[in-house]
């Protein structure tokens, strides 16, 4: 065991003690509304994203480009993430803002339903869409940067891991009932009328949400007007966030390059899944973040983010990419599998980037660090995807049948973002956390246990 590792070992009554001190009333009661809030958001997220837009926008034939744009305009909506650090620097009231950015970007997924009232040609449809997106996501992702460092404000620091954890994992399986039920649905019942029935519902579990934030606490924040370029260029100076900002740059980038064709490959691209077999695809994941993400949590605590971080990305960059290209079309069997693998892997790197952030912000300037972290990786991730659509026409050119196996496009692509994904570990590693565990000894430490807890079960 290493000096780190080992100082750590030799200190758990302190970690015990901090672990038995109670959560303050106000936090305590806003962490159990949070999860309700994020519940009937995640309904709505759901409905507009993934496989529901990506089915919608197939059904108005859009073009390779355009599915590109679909899949990395929430990213680059980032970017609204310093615009919303800069207006609470003078409007330190994060309650109201994260609620009034919320209701407009939502509400805006009203529109879907009601343009077949519109009379809208059926070919201008996904270029409406993606100004749709564009628009909405501007205030969605800005909502994103400052409930953040709201939450962070709200959740004490040593069980932040095990409450995001465990706050994916019961996000994750709502989403597993909110998309088994929208994949029944859009499978029954025809187009365009499914769409738009799952767009309006899903904006008024949104808009129920947005009213929770009502009831939400918020820890007093100062005022400390400053210009919009400081919010960016101040956090910049910090030489530890540029280290992490090389890490979620090349992890967005690497990941986009492959995420916005991943339902166009399972849907019309090549695999023919329909609607339930997606959404059952998505409900295992979730059981299996249920499983998987409040395990992570409790590692990350412990161990720090930074170790998780390094494992996970390896499988996520490596085996989850590599099991979509042995799926045969129509087979939705290793699909499933996969499912299990990309729980393992996104129920420990989602809240371990969001708490390593986190981590990194110091408290009074986090809104902006969080915002420049959300910036780099939207404008990254966009770039990524970006490039995927201008991939996939250059790797139509490496089609090929072997043995009776097609290699496509969809292929070459993952291939080469699977290829990318599996070096981040490379950067994460130069970034400082306070008491993390290298990386070998938390494998040392936590196999054993595992191992023990899988054959137990």
């Amino acid at each position: 065991m290493s000096a780190k590792a080992a100082k750590s070992a030799a200190t758990p009554s302190l970690s015990a003690r901090e672990d038995q001190e109670p959560v303050p009333l106000k936090a305590a009661a806003t962490m159990r509304l949070s999860i309700i809030e994020g519940s009937l958001t995640t309904v709505f997220l759901n409905w507009t994203a993934g496989s529901v837009i990506t089915g919608f926008m197939q059904y108005h034939d859009a073009s390779t480009m355009q599915l590109a744009l679909v899949g990395s305009i929430p990213a680059l909506a980032q970017a609204s993430a310093p615009i919303a650090a800069w207006i609470q620097s003078f409007y330190p009231h994060p309650k109201k803002l994260t609620t009034i950015l919320a209701a407009i970007g939502r509400t805006l997924w009203l529109l879907p339903a009601l343009w077949p009232f519109f009379s809208l040609p059926k070919e201008a449809v996904p270029a409406y869409t993606i100004v749709l997106m564009a628009t909405s996501y501007f205030f969605l992702q800005a909502c994103g940067a400052v409930w953040t460092a709201w939450m962070g404000s709200v959740v004490p620091p040593r069980i932040r891991g095990r409450y995001f954890g465990r706050r994916t994992a019961i996000l994750g399986m709502v989403g597993l009932v909110a998309n088994v039920l929208a994949g029944v649905f859009l499978d029954h019942v025809g187009a365009p009328i499914n769409y738009q029935i799952i767009f309006f519902i899903g904006v008024v579990c949104a808009l129920t949400a947005t009213n929770m934030f009502k009831r939400h606490w918020e820890p007093p924040v100062v005022a400390a007007p400053v210009r919009l370029h400081e919010v960016i260029r101040g956090p910049l100076r910090d030489p530890n966030l540029r280290r992490l900002l090389m890490f979620v740059a090349y992890w967005q980038a690497s990941v986009l390059l492959a995420a916005t064709f991943v339902y166009p490959y399972f849907q019309k691209g090549h695999l023919h899944m329909t609607f339930t077999q997606i959404g059952i695809y998505q409900a295992i994941a979730a059981t299996g973040s249920l499983i998987f993400g409040p395990m992570w949590g409790k590692v990350a605590d412990r161990f720090g983010n930074k170790s998780v971080l390094s494992i996970t990305t390896v499988l996520a960059g490596s085996v989850v990419p590599l099991t979509w290209m042995v799926i045969a079309p129509r087979s939705p069997g290793m699909l499933y599998f996969n499912a299990v693998l990309d729980a393992l892997a996104w129920s420990a790197v989602t809240p371990a980037i969001f708490n390593l952030s986190l981590a990194t912000a110091p408290p009074k300037d986090r809104i902006a660090y969080i915002s420049v972290i959300n910036l780099c990786a939207g404008v990254s991730g966009f770039l990524g995807g970006l490039l995927s659509a201008f991939l996939m026409d250059i790797f139509e050119m490496t089609r090929c049948t072997i043995a009776g196996f097609e290699w496509t496009e969809y292929h070459t692509l993952f291939a080469v973002s699977a290829c990318l994904r599996s070096c981040a570990w490379i950067l994460v590693k130069r970034v400082h956390e306070t008491h993390a565990w290298r990386t070998r000894d938390v494998l040392l430490e936590v196999l054993p246990r595992f191992t023990n807890f899988v054959w137990r079960r």
